[in-house]
């Protein structure tokens, strides 16, 4: 019965928070599902922030085994064999 409450009330302050910023007059909330807006929004804020984001995304971050990755990429490295081995063979 509280998480019915919760997500009811959650619901309600989400669909005022929509129809406060929609990016159509005559928006309506049933044409669009909640992955939808959220698409919208994520496209929207990428192409407002687009030079920074791409800035973030090409710093370089070396490693303690050598290698030279970008920072974005460090939890995949961190799990790669090279690493793993050097962290082994330290």
């Amino acid at each position: 019965m509280l998480e019915r409450m919760v997500r009811s009330a959650y619901s309600l302050v989400f669909i005022t928070v929509v129809f406060a910023c929609s990016p159509e007059p005559d928006f309506n909330i049933q044409n669009h599902p909640p992955h939808s807006l959220s698409d919208y929004y994520l496209k929207e804020y990428y192409e407002e922030n687009r030079e920074q984001i791409t800035e973030q995304k090409k710093q370089k971050y070396t490693c303690e085994c050598g290698s030279i990755i970008r920072k974005c990429d460090r939890a995949r490295h961190f799990k790669s064999k090279k690493h793993t081995d050097y962290l082994a063979n330290k």
